[in-house]
């Protein structure tokens, strides 16, 4: 999806605000979940920011934890390239 959104010719990428990398996953529910759901979103920010350096990602979690905290804060230090005053990693919480 990040490959095909970085294809679209200027006019229609200037619309695109962000990329949600998945909906839901049940973040929070429980330890062996979690290291699942981080090890998903892990790879889906890497492959994301191969192709879209500077846009948005959303990640949804099922509520805020310290461990969210920290892994949200390991992706922000990786997003060097999202320029100053956007904000590269949006959660998600419900």
């Amino acid at each position: 999806m990040a490959q095909w959104i970085s294809e679209l010719p200027d006019e229609l990428l200037s619309v695109v605000v962000a990329l949600q990398l998945a909906n839901e996953p049940a973040l929070g529910t429980s330890t062996s979940t979690n290291d699942a759901i981080n090890e998903f979103y892990a790879r889906a920010h890497k492959a994301a920011r191969a192709h879209l350096p500077a846009t948005p990602l959303v990640l949804s979690f099922m509520g805020p934890s310290p461990e969210v905290i920290d892994f949200l804060a390991g992706l922000h230090a990786d997003d060097r390239a999202v320029p100053a005053g956007v904000s590269p990693v949006v959660a998600d919480h419900h």
